[in-house]
């Protein structure tokens, strides 16, 4: 496979990163009982997959009740890695349960500094 390949997202990719996207968002919201968590509004704006759909790159965007700053929230979100590739295992059909990576979405705050920029 050349270089120019491996850049570019196959429908197989989009397909598996949008059912870990839904598989995630449920497990967020139903499967792990945390008293902080329960607190937060967690949205997974996108899941980006592998080519051998191993690495699920999982971003996510803390939204109301965020009581940590960015490193914090990693951290705990890190901590509930393995139960969460628990219950993934059991809602998405693999061959492999892949790794979760959890990133921060950083978008809304790309797009907020660029309109600061046009408004000068």
């Amino acid at each position: 496979m050349s270089f120019q390949q491996s850049k570019t997202t196959t429908n197989r990719q989009l397909k598996v990163g949008e059912n870990i996207k839904r598989a995630l968002s449920t497990i967020l919201m139903s499967d792990i009982n945390d008293p902080v968590l329960d607190k937060m509004s967690i949205t997974i704006s996108e899941v980006k997959m592998s080519p051998d759909l191993r690495v699920a790159n999982a971003y996510l965007l803390p939204l109301i009740g965020n009581a940590y700053n960015n490193k914090e929230f990693l951290s705990l979100m890190k901590e509930f890695i393995p139960q969460i590739r628990y219950s993934l295992a059991k809602k998405v059909q693999l061959r492999y349960v892949p790794e979760i990576r959890f990133i921060l979405d950083s978008t809304f705050e790309q797009v907020a500094n660029l309109e600061l920029l046009l408004k000068k």
